[in-house]
């Protein structure tokens, strides 16, 4: 392949990923302007940002679970999974396919519930990026369920 192919590759590649992380902020964005002005049911609120998570990590599914029971595997804010533990090295194994992977939903530094997320039927490596978008829209339910929860 000469240097002239190679680079509009490189070039497409670069504009495919601009575009998605551009998409991923647009969900982010969206999401905080809807809890800001109260538009739409807590339900509702976490129902879509569920789907949205599901979509930006490739996953199969992702609840809320309002609870706090044990898990082999969580996600961090930064984007570190952990596997009963211990640091899981998502880029060279893909996201655990065998447990539900815990992602905190916080508001104030209190936790307020969690996102269950499942990767069962394929392999998917998320990127450090993907998994912050992640937790900054399971934060934003935080928000709404912070609010909702004042007297």
């Amino acid at each position: 392949m000469d240097l002239v192919a190679e680079i509009a590759i490189w070039r497409r590649r670069r504009q495919a990923r601009a575009s998605r992380e551009q998409g991923y902020l647009d969900g982010v964005v969206s999401t905080a302007a809807t809890v800001g002005a109260g538009r739409t049911s807590t339900e509702s609120l976490i129902r879509h940002v569920g789907e949205q998570i599901a979509d930006v990590l490739q996953l199969d599914s992702c609840a809320f679970d309002p609870g706090d029971g044990p898990v082999l595997a969580t996600l961090d804010g930064d984007g570190v999974v952990s596997y009963d533990g211990r640091p899981f090295d998502v880029d060279r194994q893909g996201l655990p396919t065998g447990t539900e992977i815990a992602l905190a939903v916080r508001s104030g530094g209190v936790a307020r519930g969690r996102f269950l997320l499942v990767a069962a039927t394929r392999l998917v490596r998320p990127s450090r990026e993907q998994f912050r978008v992640a937790s900054a829209l399971a934060d934003q339910v935080g928000a709404a369920l912070a609010v909702s929860s004042r007297p």
